[in-house]
């Protein structure tokens, strides 16, 4: 006489019920709850952008049915180069781009190097009034002294026209470069929270 085995059936149910709060800053800091099920150790939050680029949310805590977590900056970043070409010095006397055009928030980072000159060329950003002007702002960005290598960058959080330049990068002939940043309305945007833990994923916008 035989047994019939049991059949049993196992479900895991992990899912997103909802998310608050619905309006955060692009600056990151806001604390963000998790609401649904089957969270444990390990599951992870990210929100995606509508460009498909992920920012992480960092774990507070973790509880079965709701996670804490606050969210990380979520802004552009821009670079720009001495590589320009001028049409009289030729490379490296030029930023590049020499205006750029950037929303709300961007994160502007600006490179600049000379190894390839002929001559020794030194760089600096310091932002001025317009596109004359040979004075710094009071308190406006500025990266220091000059130097042949090295980096700078600054955050761009007003709207407007921002004039810079790097006044005397060659001695012998006295040339400044100039450059631009434009700064437009940053517009919302719609984030997609996903929630992970393992080969699992749970969204909601």
């Amino acid at each position: 006489m035989g047994f019939a085995r049991p059949i049993f059936h196992i479900e895991y149910r992990f899912y997103v019920q909802e998310v608050s709060p619905q309006i955060g800053s692009v600056y990151g800091g806001t604390d963000v709850y998790v609401y649904g099920g089957g969270f444990a150790n390990g599951t992870r939050i990210q929100l995606r952008d509508q460009s498909n680029r992920s920012f992480p949310c960092n774990i507070i805590s973790i509880q079965s049915n709701q996670i804490h977590c606050q969210t990380t900056s979520n802004s552009l970043q821009v670079t720009v180069t001495s590589n320009g070409f001028h049409p009289t010095y030729g490379f490296g006397y030029a930023w590049y781009p020499t205006r750029e055009t950037v929303r709300q928030g961007t994160i502007v980072t600006w490179y600049w190097s000379s190894p390839e000159l002929s001559t020794p060329v030194y760089y600096k950003i310091q932002q001025v009034a317009n596109a004359y002007s040979t004075e710094p702002i009071p308190y406006g960005f500025d990266s220091g002294s000059s130097t042949s290598v090295g980096s700078f960058s600054y955050q761009f959080d007003s709207l407007g026209t921002f004039y810079y330049w790097a006044p005397n990068i060659d001695q012998s002939t006295g040339y400044s470069m100039r450059g631009v940043i434009d700064v437009v309305a940053l517009e919302p945007e719609i984030m997609t929270v996903e929630t992970i833990l393992n080969n699992f994923t749970g969204k909601i916008q």
